[in-house]
């Protein structure tokens, strides 16, 4: 029953207050009408999005009138945090939400910091800064501690999603959906705080930077994010665009790849584009050895074993009449087998070194960062899911054995405890033409109709973890 309440309550937050009443009994199974709007129980979620904007929601564990022991939720409008999406609960002038759109990217998101620390602060928490731009803080008090996990820096992307909240940072953009972890977090964060007096142990939220540069997850394990206290097991959530809107997706063993970031730079001999006898044209030099990596995944491994080389840097020179000294190609490497990615970071730079060289260059290899392969624990995994289904009903999971070949660097938190890793569907065109574009597309757009949905699962997925452990 309580984790019943953890989901309207969760719910609320999307329609409103003060226009009109609505009155939900949850010990008797029945509902008091006041003159206002029906809400039958036997189906809480669809009755609570009948509310509209404005509206009150009184949540009791007796029969109206009676004693109301839980209390109840006045909402205002959703408005935006961070990023334009709400599930913070805070009241505030839907006019002022671009002032509170300032995306980061990296490290170099103190706009972030500063806003949830804020906004923790308002709730009651004591955050504390964690390593170089995180931000932790615990509810509860002993036992066994359950750690909650967002990010939020965006991606060097320039906005063209045409939403009325669109970045207004010049090539700067929320495409990955991070802003929605945050603010997701931070509604668990209200959630946990109002019913802590029900925790069976302690919930650690963890706020992180530089996700995307697959940086963060380490930086905040090397600062002590496991220490004081230290967890015994961890969950994390990620808005999918693409997936149908709600949907929560529970991988099980290995569910994402892992990618190493790699640098290719090509020395060669800069002259005129008149006289290219007299240098060494590093752009061709690149460009042969672009070509020749392409046999790595298509000669040099068995069929079945999944890898991707992908490399979207090419860079060189500054003028169409000089052949410049250097070339730089960027890419990524993505396996579900750390081994596999070891083989192929190797084969890189011998390919890239032979092929310089037989053209009169020189070229190095550096990998810049890297994260392992996500590995869900599969105890934890369908110890979440089950809380999802009771949450939101049974055909609102998919359960599934193989993940694809994207990457989260949560997974380097998941060769330390026990972790939960899920998806949970952002919208597909089928149900809006704005939804289901690629993730960090300039043009995506993510419902946020699923973000009282998400609050509610890191709340309600605490909550059972601690009461299952104790």
């Amino acid at each position: 029953m309580r984790r019943l309440l953890l989901a309207a309550t969760a719910a609320a937050v999307a329609f409103g207050a003060q226009a009109a009443d609505i009155y939900v009994s949850l010990a008797t199974g029945k509902n008091k009408n006041a003159g206002t709007k029906e809400a039958p129980l036997k189906n809480l979620w669809k009755a609570l999005e009948k509310a509209e904007t404005g509206d009150v929601i009184h949540l009791a564990e007796g029969n109206y009138p009676g004693k109301m022991k839980c209390g109840w939720f006045m909402m205002t409008k959703p408005v935006s945090i961070i990023g334009g999406y709400s599930a913070d609960f805070a009241t505030r002038d839907p006019l002022t939400h671009r002032t509170l759109f300032q995306p980061g990217t990296g490290f170099d998101i103190d706009y972030a910091v500063q806003y949830v620390t804020r906004r923790l602060t308002e709730m009651g928490y004591a955050p504390q800064p964690c390593g170089r731009a995180g931000v932790t803080a615990t509810v509860g008090q002993g036992g066994k501690t359950f750690l909650l996990r967002a990010d939020m820096d965006a991606l060097p992307v320039q906005e063209a999603s045409g939403v009325d909240f669109a970045s207004e940072v010049p090539g700067k953009m929320h495409a990955c959906g991070h802003d929605m972890h945050a603010a997701m977090l931070l509604g668990a964060a209200r959630l946990l705080k109002a019913h802590q007096s029900e925790l069976k142990g302690t919930v650690k939220l963890v706020f992180q930077p530089d996700e995307e540069g697959f940086t963060g997850a380490k930086a905040m394990l090397k600062a002590g994010v496991l220490e004081a206290p230290e967890p015994q097991a961890a969950m994390a959530l990620h808005v999918n665009s693409g997936t149908p809107s709600g949907l929560v997706l529970c991988g099980k063993g290995t569910f994402m790849a892992g990618c190493t970031l790699f640098r290719i730079t090509v020395e060669g001999v800069g002259c005129h584009g008149a006289m290219p006898e007299t240098g060494v044209d590093p752009i061709n030099i690149a460009a042969h050895i672009y070509l020749a990596l392409q046999e790595i995944t298509a000669r040099e491994l068995p069929a079945k074993t999944p890898a991707i080389v992908t490399m979207g840097k090419f860079s060189a020179g500054h003028a169409p009449n000089i052949i410049p000294q250097e070339a730089v190609i960027e890419g990524t490497i993505r396996t579900l087998d750390r081994d596999v990615t070891a083989l192929i970071l190797r084969r890189i730079g011998a390919i890239a070194d032979a092929t310089a060289r037989a053209f009169r260059g020189s070229a190095s290899v550096e990998e810049l960062a890297s994260a392992p392969p996500l590995k869900n624990d599969e105890a934890l995994t369908e110890q979440m899911a089950r809380c999802a289904e009771m949450l939101f009903g049974e055909k609102s999971v998919y359960r599934l054995r193989e993940g694809g070949m994207g990457s989260e660097d949560f997974a380097s938190y998941t060769y330390e405890l026990p972790c939960a890793y899920l998806l949970l569907g952002a919208g597909t065109a089928q149900e809006d033409a704005r939804y289901g574009k690629p993730m960090h597309n300039e043009s995506v757009v993510f419902n946020e109709d699923i973000l009282p949905r998400g609050s509610a699962l890191l709340a309600c997925g605490a909550m059972q973890y601690l009461a299952d452990e104790t």
